[in-house]
């Protein structure tokens, strides 16, 4: 467009005084109105500070200002959009949570479940999901409480309903019988006193009757209860008693014999004085029984712990080794008994490892008995296995001498069977 205004419109334009009804600037409706806020959209400016007005969705131009009204479109639209309201949340109806308390009767959960811990079980069941989201982990929990409060009634409460129950279904055929009429007739008074007197009786002998169970219910209760912390108690204290003699008595043998208990050593400390500790002697024999079984285990554990060369010691020397103040005043025949096992193994280990040797490598060899006896020890005294019977030279020369009357033996069958 150039800078100078002309008289006349370029060719397509339409210039007029006043807007027409019906065109692209005026809105059917007819409503009109002058809003230079809206008109800005459509204003103008030339580089010479002229002015006029284009319609983009028409492409009409013109120099009057255009009366127009607000437009419709969302996107031109300047107010802004209300903002959708959120969906009342849906009440939960009482077959709902009736259903649910079913539902969580029938888990049987432990008194101290959560609903984190109950949801896997429930979450796939219709009677959950009826439940809206928000109000399944409050509802889960009051209903618990209810279920709860239902199941911690008293058997006082019970007995009291029972006894109600009984009343009521009594006294049901002489409310119909008198057909509405509150008092009752002479006639049948007496009768109607007789079984007044017998359901008063009947209710005394029920709740007297209910009365006394429960009463011996809760003495028998009460017996156990006293029973179990009594028992308690004394297990506790013959535990701490095990290991106050532990810790003071390191030694409860001497020569052999088991040393009475001390009471000096025991004096002062709450652990041998408690009065729920009952029997202290047989306590202390089964102390002294068990301190010894160890011992004893011991003593065979560090027997395998010595070399070949005190398979002969004697036990003094072999409890001088392992050590004297563990098992010096132990008894001296549990001692031996251990000592001859572990000899007796230890033997038939060597002889068998030098049975095989010989086996292995003994061959048969013409002379005399001690000739080859000597040439036997020749050959093998540079082998672990002989050397290893060094403490049993008279077991190992029985071992070879059998062996080379086992070679002569076998030399001769087979000579025998070459000649025949």
């Amino acid at each position: 467009m150039s800078d100078t205004l002309h008289t006349s419109a370029p060719k397509g334009w339409t210039i007029s005084a006043f807007p027409s009804s019906g065109t692209a600037w005026v809105r059917p409706s007819g409503r009109s109105g002058v809003r230079s806020a809206k008109l800005l959209r459509y204003r103008v400016e030339t580089s010479t500070k002229k002015v006029y007005y284009y319609n983009r969705a028409s492409k009409e131009s013109r120099w009057q200002r255009p009366d127009v009204d607000a437009p419709e479109s969302p996107k031109e639209a300047t107010s802004p959009a209300p903002e959708p309201e959120e969906p009342a949340p849906k009440s939960t109806s009482k077959e709902d949570i009736a259903g649910f308390k079913a539902l969580i009767r029938e888990l049987n959960l432990a008194p101290s479940a959560t609903f984190d811990s109950a949801l896997p079980r429930m979450l796939y069941d219709t009677r959950f999901t009826a439940i809206p989201n928000h109000q399944r982990r409050s509802l889960f929990m009051q209903l618990r409480l209810e279920l709860v409060k239902e199941s911690s009634r008293s058997l006082k409460e019970l007995s009291k309903e029972y006894i109600a129950n009984e009343r009521s279904a009594k006294f049901a055929p002489a409310a119909g019988s008198t057909q509405g009429s509150k008092e009752v007739q002479p006639e049948n008074r007496p009768a109607a006193e007789d079984s007044s007197t017998c359901n008063q009786t009947d209710r005394k002998h029920a709740s007297s009757g209910t009365y006394q169970r429960e009463r011996d219910s809760g003495k028998r209760r009460h017996t156990e209860h006293a029973q179990s912390r009594e028992q308690l108690a004394t297990d506790m204290a013959r535990t701490a008693f095990i290991s106050m003699l532990h810790e003071k008595i390191k030694m409860p043998f001497y020569n052999g014999k088991p040393e009475p208990l001390d009471e000096a050593l025991i004096e002062g400390d709450p652990r041998g004085e408690s009065r729920h500790l009952k029997d202290r002697d047989r306590i202390y024999r089964q102390f002294v029984d068990d301190f010894l079984e160890a011992r004893i285990a011991l003593f065979e554990q560090k027997l395998q712990t010595l070399g070949n060369e005190h398979i002969k010691t004697p036990l003094d020397d072999v409890v001088h080794t392992l050590g004297e103040r563990l098992f010096g005043h132990l008894p001296r025949d549990r001692l031996e008994a251990s000592l001859r096992r572990w000899r007796r193994d230890a033997k038939a280990e060597l002889l068998d490892a030098f049975d095989v040797l010989l086996r292995q490598t003994l061959c048969y060899a013409e002379g005399t008995t001690d000739s080859k006896l000597r040439l036997a020890k020749l050959q093998l005294r540079d082998d672990p296995r002989y050397q290893r019977l060094d403490c049993l030279p008279d077991e190992r020369d029985e071992l070879v001498l059998r062996r080379i009357r086992e070679l002569d033996e076998i030399h001769r069958k087979s000579r025998a069977d070459l000649l025949d």
